[in-house]
């Protein structure tokens, strides 16, 4: 779960203040706490209403078949159906002007554990416990009591006799809950917190392995650490990897299988195997990018992986995010889907390792059941710039052609090119439904995207307190003098106006 202070310079603390007060692919899932079989959609799209809610923890309820998500804005912790339906579970007066953050559900005994911290007052930091089935309270435990100063109380974990385990990301610190609401410090080593509480993150998501210990993520150090509870005085590092994590947050933990959501610069979410009980481990599968949405955490589903993304960066663009999805998580990038406009998952450029390689991946588009939207202009292919004679004028190419692949499946259009994949789902104008990925050197982009005529019009946006502005890139579908289709392609970045024509 992420240190929520660590965006608050972006313009997003007001405003949860102010909301505070206020296909083929989908897997049919046995559950085995559950018994009854499961079909987990590609991705769950929700709405909730006028008000933004930022949902930072996950966790899917078997018995209602709905994931709960958390709040940072109201504390609020609601229901969202496999259709995209929303509804409360526990209403955000019961937490005081806190928000949400890390959830587990303790199946075992019928509670519904949430973290809570106030982002105006860190000082503030409660374990709520409720009643699962009626969202009844049970316990409101005061985390802060224990300890003195900023207490930021992030995610929580329970172990197979209910006992709660909650990190506390400004300090090195972990606390122990019993089942009675007894509250303890369980381990504390200030070496373990960050040295800038305000902008970085320390003990972050925390999940617990049957074998009796604990994993957790340490963000600013980009390292799991192992945790015996039976002797909770070392904690060992878990050897993985370099680069697989990268401002870790959320974790999922299922025996010898473990998910880590990374969102420290382009996001992404790793899955990590071990054979000899997280000594170490290795990456299993591609990783899978999630687009700049800020992902949070991660819960799984039967055997499928879903990613919470929580829209924590969109008011830096002067957005007030309603509309927010979960999306399943796919390690294997050459995997390709059938659907239509609406079921196909959204792509996105891989970040780790950063682009897609040095050819063109098979098309993603390829099995889209939904014909180009009415109006549209098709620019479907495999374009090369090339000197072309457009109304008498000859407009030489580069030295250096550019090159690139459209796809399009109803008012979606995907650009392949330079090993990034640049998606727009859904032609609206709207930054949600943009362009939110990297660009080839890595860094994140967003940009809006529309049709005029037979003009597709990506609109770059940026942070608004950064004050950059750059023109619209757009990619016109005009003919030559011999009647051939040309993509008249403007980039301001690249500083020209170049002229492809389909192989």
């Amino acid at each position: 779960m992420t240190i929520f202070r660590k965006v608050c310079g972006l313009a997003l603390c007001s405003l949860i203040f102010m909301t505070s007060c206020s296909d083929d692919d989908d897997v049919s899932t046995t559950i085995p706490d559950g018994g009854s079989t499961i079909v987990v959609p590609d991705f769950v799209a929700f709405n909730t209403g006028t008000t933004p809610v930022f949902p930072e923890g996950i966790e899917f309820d078997t018995d209602r078949e709905a994931f709960l998500i958390s709040s940072a804005a109201s504390g609020a912790i609601n229901m969202v159906s496999k259709e995209g339906t929303v509804s409360n579970l526990v209403p955000a007066s019961v937490f005081g002007g806190s928000g949400t953050f890390g959830l587990q559900i303790d199946k075992t005994n019928n509670r519904l554990l949430a973290v809570a911290s106030n982002i105006q007052d860190p000082t503030t930091a409660n374990l709520f416990i409720f009643n699962l089935t009626d969202g009844s309270l049970i316990h409101n435990v005061n985390l802060a009591a224990l300890t003195s100063g900023l207490t930021f109380s992030n995610d929580v974990a329970v172990d197979n006799d209910g006992n709660a385990y909650v990190t506390n990301s400004d300090k090195g610190i972990i606390f122990k809950v019993t089942m009675d609401g007894t509250a303890s410090i369980f381990f504390n080593d200030s070496t373990y917190a960050p040295s800038d509480p305000q902008t970085e993150t320390g003990f972050n998501g925390i999940d617990f392995h049957p074998n009796g210990y604990l994993l957790i993520v340490h963000r600013t150090t980009n390292r799991i650490l192992k945790l015996d509870i039976s002797n909770p005085t070392t904690l060992t590092e878990v050897s993985l990897p370099a680069g697989y994590i990268n401002g870790g947050d959320g974790i999922y933990l299922d025996n010898n299988e473990m998910v880590v959501v990374s969102n420290g610069g382009a996001p992404f979410v790793t899955k990590f195997e071990s054979s000899n009980d997280w000594s170490s481990a290795v990456v299993s599968g591609d990783t899978y990018a999630t687009g700049d949405v800020f992902p949070t955490t991660v819960v799984k589903v039967g055997d499928e992986y879903m990613v919470n993304n929580s829209y924590f960066n969109y008011p830096a663009y002067g957005n007030t995010p309603v509309n927010y999805f979960i999306a399943k998580a796919n390690f294997d990038f050459d995997k390709r889907y059938s659907g239509t406009s609406q079921e196909l998952p959204r792509v996105n450029t891989p970040i780790v390792p950063l682009l897609y390689g040095t050819s063109y991946p098979a098309p993603f588009y390829a099995d889209c059941t939904t014909a180009i939207a009415s109006g549209l202009p098709n620019m479907q292919g495999d374009w090369t710039e090339q000197t072309v004679t457009v109304a008498g004028t000859e407009y030489p190419a580069n030295t250096t052609p550019h090159s690139e692949r459209i796809e399009q499946c109803g008012s979606r259009i995907l650009v392949v090119s330079n090993g990034v994949l640049h998606e727009v789902f859904t032609a609206d104008d709207t930054m949600y439904n943009g362009v939110n990925d990297v660009n080839p050197m890595g860094q994140q982009i967003h940009s809006k995207g529309r049709f005029e005529n037979n003009t597709l019009i990506l609109t770059p946006v940026f942070p608004t307190q950064s004050g950059i502005t750059l023109p619209n890139v757009t990619r016109e579908l005009i003919q030559d003098d011999g009647g051939n289709d040309v993509l008249k392609f403007f980039n301001p970045q690249l500083g020209s106006t170049r002229y492809l024509v389909k192989n």
